[in-house]
C-alpha cells in the first residue's frame, strides 16, 4: 500500500528540507520534498495542537510485518519495526529517515538508504540498532553507534569515529562523517475539510463528494473513479480480500485528496492504483481513536501480513 501517510496521533494527517549544522557531525544530503515520503511520523519539538500522543512506543513510526514498495519512511524521532519488514525492491527503493533513532526486528529486508541523526533528548547511546538476519542494500549514515545482530550489509557504513559499528561478532570504529537528511520542519496543518454526508459505502464505485462510512467486507472491492476530494465518516476493511482501487482514468493532473472525519481502521485489504501515481494520493484522518478496540489512541491502524491476513 503506497499512499503517503503519517501515524503519529489521534489526529492524524497523510502525505507528507535538510538539516545542516554548523558544527560538521555530519553532512548535508539535497533536500527531499513531502511526497517523498509514503509514511511520516513524530513531532520535531513536542506534541502539535490537535495531535495526542499514541501509547508505546509513542511519537513516531512504528510498522508491523508489512510489505512496501517504493518512497521513504520517515520520522523526527523514532522508526520501529516489530515483525518482518520488505521495504522497497531494486527498481522501486525504500529509504528509512530518523531524526532520532532506528530499532529493527529480526529479517527486514530494506532496499534503500538507512539514516538516523539522533537528534533527540536524551540522545540514544545505540542509534540504529537491528537484530539477526536482517539485509541492507543501501548505504547506512548514523550519528551514533550502530549494532546489528547479523545479516547482510552491502552499502557503505558511516559513523563518527569515536563511536562504534557492530555487525554480529565484529565490532570496529566508525569511519567518518555521516550524510543524513534535513527532516521537514513541521507536520502539516490540520485541514478544515467539507463535511462528510449521509450515504453510506460498502461497494461498487463512487466519484469524488461527501460520504458516511466506507465499510469493506471480505472479497468485496471499492472503487474511487477519478481523482477529486473524497470524504469519509470512516473507514474500515474487514477482510478478507477486501479491496480499494484508485482510477486515476488516465489523467496526467489532479489528486485523490481522502478526508476522513473518524478513524481509519484496516484489516486484510489490498490497495492498487490504476493510471496514475501515490505522490497524487492524500490522506487525513482527524478520528481521535474512540472506534479502535485495540488502542483508543490510534486513530489510523493497519493489521500485519498479506492480503489474506492483513494489509498491501
Amino acid at each position: 500500500m503506497q499512499p503517503t501517510s503519517k501515524t503519529d496521533s489521534k489526529r492524524i494527517s497523510f502525505l507528507l528540507i535538510l538539516f545542516f549544522s554548523g558544527v560538521l557531525l555530519h553532512a548535508q544530503s539535497p533536500v527531499t520534498s513531502i511526497t517523498d515520503y509514503v509514511i511520516w511520523g513524530g513531532a520535531n519539538t513536542s506534541v502539535q495542537p490537535l495531535q495526542t500522543a499514541p501509547a508505546a512506543p509513542g511519537l513516531g513510526v512504528q510498522v508491523g510485518s508489512s510489505t512496501i514498495q517504493g518512497g521513504s519512511i520517515g520520522s523526527y524521532t523514532l522508526i520501529k519495526s516489530v515483525g518482518t519488514m520488505n521495504a522497497g525492491i531494486s527498481a522501486n527503493k525504500t529509504n528509512l529517515f530518523s531524526g532520532g533513532a532506528i530499532v529493527l526486528a529480526n529479517s527486514n529486508l530494506v532496499n534503500g538508504k538507512i539514516t538516523a541523526a539522533n537528534n533527540i533528548t536524551p540522545a540514544a547511546s545505540t542509534v540504529f540498532s537491528a537484530g539477526t538476519s536482517e539485509n541492507f542494500t543501501g548505504n547506512i549514515d548514523v550519528n551514533g553507534s550502530i549494532v546489528i545482530g547479523g545479516g547482510t550489509v552491502v552499502g557503505t557504513v558511516t559513523n563518527p569515529t569515536n563511536k562504534n559499528y557492530t555487525l554480529g561478532a565484529v565490532t570496529k570504529a566508525g569511519t567518518g562523517i555521516p550524510t543524513l537528511p534535513v527532516l521537514p520542519p513541521a507536520m502539516p496543518v490540520i485541514t478544515a475539510f467539507p463535511p462528510a454526508g449521509a450515504t453510506n459505502i460498502i461497494s461498487g464505485s463512487i466519484g469524488p463528494g461527501g460520504y458516511g462510512n466506507l465499510t469493506i467486507g471480505g472479497n468485496v472491492t471499492v472503487t474511487l473513479n477519478g481523482p477529486g476530494t473524497y470524504v469519509f465518516k470512516s473507514i474500515t476493511a474487514t477482510g478478507p480480500n477486501s479491496q480499494l482501487v484508485f482510477n486515476f482514468n488516465a489523467t496526467t493532473t489532479g489528486k485523490f485528496l481522502i478526508y476522513v472525519s473518524g478513524d481509519v481502521l484496516l484489516n486484510k485489504l489490498s490497495c492498487s492504483i490504476i493510471g496514475g501515481s501515490a505522490t497524487r494520493i492524500y490522506t487525513e484522518v482527524q478520528g481521535t481513536g474512540s472506534t479502535n478496540t485495540v488502542d483508543k489512541t490510534v486513530a489510523f491502524s493497519m493489521s500485519n501480513g498479506s492480503n489474506g491476513n492483513g494489509n498491501t
